[in-house]
């Protein structure tokens, strides 16, 4: 077809536009254009525009323009088929811009497209999808309001296969529709994660939407307060390659347990593995690229996973039961909560403790102020003492370690169920600690775990009773064997259970004697001995002489003399064996006893103690003995003013060896000092630290009120060791009241107009008022007058100093006579500056 037409347009616009403004800012502009335009197409097109504009601008910060254009067309068509057409045309029409630096995409109602710099969105839109167009887009907060479901993150357009690269970390926040305003579930992914979805996965990945899950309850355990919410893909599971975080807020330390239910399965499946840490490495590391784990700190209950699909958590407790849980509730000011789990025959139950095996966490104990020290006591059947970590706040995770001091163990020995003091070292910022115990039975792992809060200095939690001693049963008919005893060559008896270790063998002989009392005839008696550094099962067995007594018919005393030539150094280990004629048998405990090498190692002794402690209190100091030859048996000591105070046998290996020993500072009234050394023996050589001085001072000070001495800072040697931290003081009388003025005569707490404080703190936030004191800030708490127990506390981060005054008077500022105050006291507590030293053998 041959087409050669004219066509001619004339367009005219005319625009007026008056705004009128605040700011009240008139600018106006007469503008005249004229156009003319030539188009060579195979048509000839000839357009002529003419534009008056007429504007009057009053400026804001906002302006939207709306134009209204009118087109008048005139066209004529020239055809071969010899016909002619004009079509006038009238347009009207509006126009509103706006800028945008991503592309669009044939965006659909429901879909929201990411800016590439947008940093946060809020979804209040159910069905809404984010319409992500590059990897590394800046959006890093998603909060998804309450109510508010199905939302999903749309990657098609970047999906390559069925991966997606997603380099900068998001965070999306769901409301869940509890009742209670803010985000209970939180969904982070880290930088450079890569989501890799099913076979023909298109890209969609759905964000948390509340779903219900129903928990039967089992034998044993039943389920309420469950929280269930999808994400990922209703129908398959996505994966990470780097694990996904989730928090669920304010789960942590009340018994909640998470899981997580696959598509197509009917149970879901609880997380019983245990973050090592809430930290992205170290669950990377842990997890190895696949599973789950998670970890309640106290507060909020993290879950680290690689996969996604439906989570949530549940409140479990355990139904009662006629054989009775190890349960336990928390006392003391410190609170706390556990929960347990088991793998294998281990069945998960109770609070601190698991039906079906023995495992539980006992009490915890700790001085964060102080000693910088949490012990954790636990009970367990297991042939050997569980490993016990501690997750805290500022720390870490941390393996605990099974305390020089065991109370229980020689209980131990003959009770079914044996208990270990494990202990770690703690900041005195730590605000919570989990406590995760594992035993290990054959191919069976057991696992119980608590959260205590460390909510004052120092605290002792009971979270579960201590076992009673339930002691093995031993054949009634069984032999027994009493009192033991060691001789050197033609030496002195010694009681073997309290002294051997303490003694040394020098080319000598050892005679051990014991006596037996056995119903039936003894058929053989043997002394078991083995070099310490070697395992019980390579024990080398003497044969006892064995004696009747005739105090009865089934008293027996039995002996034997182990030569010189067949003890090796540096230690030894020996016990008794019996075997009656009916095979019944019985073993005592084990000795140990130290034997002379030919040459005595040099080693290095050093000591770590605290500068100052409070009177009364307990100090740790520690021992290290450096050894680089081979290993010897010692005694080692912590000698106080020049007393050994206490002693342990310690097999001293090649490196190095550390020593802790527990020792009571005195108490006193004031300040006072001991000088503390380390001391090891080494068979007939001693090696002794240095001397370290420790000072110690009363933790609280208490004054009369009648009589309140100045208030002054310790110091040493131009070291401050303590200074007063704290004014507190309490009273009863209902006639009374309370007035304390500064060493400046300032009143602070009173009932005049001139106090500071007149009524209660209770109000104010933390129940504190801050009062300004010179240089410092002071942190007042009052109960007011008019309670029961009238009392105060004053305290500061920089001493408080000098001469404070403090009187009990009526309402109408009448001061009563000094013997009506005499029993009110004043206690000023002290905050210790102390630092570790070390002193060192010559």
């Amino acid at each position: 077809m041959s087409l050669d037409d004219t066509v001619t347009k004339t367009a005219s616009v005319s625009l007026a536009e008056s705004l009128s403004l605040d700011d009240t800012v008139n600018a106006t502009r007469s503008v005249s254009v004229s156009l003319a335009e030539s188009l060579s197409l195979d048509d000839t097109v000839t357009k002529t525009a003419s534009v008056s504009l007429s504007e009057s601008l009053s400026l804001q910060d906002t302006v939207d323009v709306e134009q209204a254009i009118s087109l008048s067309l005139s066209e004529s068509l020239s055809l071969q088929d010899k016909i002619n057409k004009k079509i006038p045309r009238s347009f009207t029409e509006l126009l509103k811009l706006s800028d945008s630096g991503t592309s669009l995409k044939n965006i659909q109602p429901n879909q929201i497209l990411i800016e590439q710099q947008q940093p946060t969105i809020t979804l209040n839109t159910s069905n809404s999808e984010l319409v992500i167009l590059s990897n590394d887009i800046m959006l890093h907060s998603i909060s998804i309001e309450r109510n508010i479901e199905n939302t999903k993150m749309n990657y098609t357009a970047i999906k390559t296969g069925n991966t997606v690269l997603v380099s900068n970390s998001w965070t999306a926040q769901i409301d869940l529709d509890d009742g209670v305003s803010g985000s209970d579930v939180q969904v982070t992914l880290a930088n450079s994660t890569t989501i890799t979805g099913p076979a023909g996965w298109n890209g969609l990945l759905s964000l948390p939407t509340i779903t219900t899950i129903t928990i039967p309850d089992t034998s044993t355990d039943t389920f309420d307060d469950i929280t269930a919410f999808e994400i990922g893909s209703s129908s398959d599971s996505v994966t990470f390659n780097e694990p996904v975080r989730m928090k669920f807020s304010n789960s942590g330390g009340q018994g909640f347990v998470t899981y997580f239910k696959k598509p197509g399965d009917s149970n879901v499946t609880f997380i019983n593995t245990v973050c090592n840490s809430d930290n992205l490495a170290s669950v990377k590391a842990q997890l190895g690229g696949t599973g789950e784990c998670a970890i309640d700190n106290g507060t909020d209950i993290i879950v680290w996973t690689t996969h996604f699909t439906s989570f949530g958590d549940a409140h479990k407790s355990a139904k009662s039961s006629s054989s009775g849980s190890t349960g336990g509730t928390s006392i003391g000011s410190s609170g706390g909560g556990s929960r347990a789990s088991g793998s294998g025959t281990g069945a998960a139950g109770g609070f601190g403790g698991i039906l079906g095996t023995s495992l539980t966490i006992n009490e915890v104990t700790y001085d964060k102020c102080g000693q910088h020290i949490a012990r954790i006591l636990v009970s367990s059947d297991a042939d050997t003492a569980p490993s016990v970590r501690v997750q805290t706040a500022k720390s870490g995770s941390i393996d605990a370690k099974l305390s020089d001091n065991q109370p229980y163990a020689e209980s131990n020995k003959i009770t079914k169920i044996d208990k270990y003091l494990y202990e770690i070292t703690i900041d005195s910022d730590e605000s919570f600690l989990m406590i995760v115990v594992t035993e290990q039975k054959g191919e069976i792992k057991n696992t119980v775990q608590t959260v205590v809060r460390l909510l004052v200095c120092e605290g002792s939690i009971v979270i579960a009773k201590v076992p009673k001693d339930e002691i093995e049963e031993t054949s009634s008919i069984a032999p027994r064997i009493f009192d033991t005893k060691f001789q050197i060559d033609d030496g002195k008896q010694y009681r073997a259970d309290t002294e051997s270790e303490f003694y040394y063998l020098d080319n000598q002989d050892l005679t051990v004697t014991a006596i037996i009392d056995s119903k039936i005839s003894l058929q053989r008696a043997e002394l078991r001995i083995i070099p310490m550094t070697q395992s019980d099962n390579e024990y080398v067995a003497v044969k006892m002489n064995i004696k009747s007594i005739p105090v009865s018919n089934s008293t027996y005393l039995v002996s034997a003399t182990i030569p010189s030539q067949f003890i090796a150094e540096p230690a030894m280990k020996y016990w008794i064996h019996v075997l009656d004629e009916d095979q019944n048998t019985n073993e005592s405990k084990q000795y140990s006893i130290g034997v002379k090498p030919t040459t005595i190692p040099d080693v290095l002794v050093e000591m770590d103690t605290p500068t100052i402690r409070p009177t009364g209190s307990v100090a740790k100091p520690e021992i290290y003995i450096k050894n680089e030859n081979s290993p010897a048996f010692g005694i080692v000591s912590l000698v106080v003013d020049g007393k050994i105070v206490s002693k342990k046998s310690q097999l001293i290996e090649t490196g190095q060896t550390k020593v802790s020993f527990d020792w009571t500072v005195p108490s006193s009234e004031g300040y006072s000092s001991n000088e503390l050394q380390g001391r090891v023996d080494l068979y007939d050589k001693t090696i002794i630290t240095n001397q370290a001085l420790v000072h110690s001072y009363p933790k609280t000070i208490t004054m009369s009120v009648y009589d309140m001495k100045p208030l002054e800072v310790l110091v040493k040697d131009d070291k401050v060791l303590a200074d007063p931290a704290l004014i507190y003081a309490s009273d009863s009388d209902e006639n009374l009241r309370f007035r304390v003025i500064d060493p400046q005569g300032q009143c602070i707490i009173g009932g005049t107009d001139e106090c500071l404080v007149k009524e209660s703190t209770k109000q104010s936030r933390g129940g504190l008022q801050s009062i300004p004191y010179g240089d410092q800030i002071l942190r007042v708490k009052y109960s007011g007058s008019d309670n029961a127990l009238e009392r105060f506390s004053i305290t500061s981060i920089d001493p408080i100093t000098d001469q404070w005054t403090v009187t009990l008077e009526t309402d109408d500022g009448f001061v009563p006579q000094v013997h009506a105050t005499e029993d009110t006291s004043i206690k000023i507590k002290y905050r210790y500056h102390s630092e570790t030293i070390t002193v060192k053998s010559n």
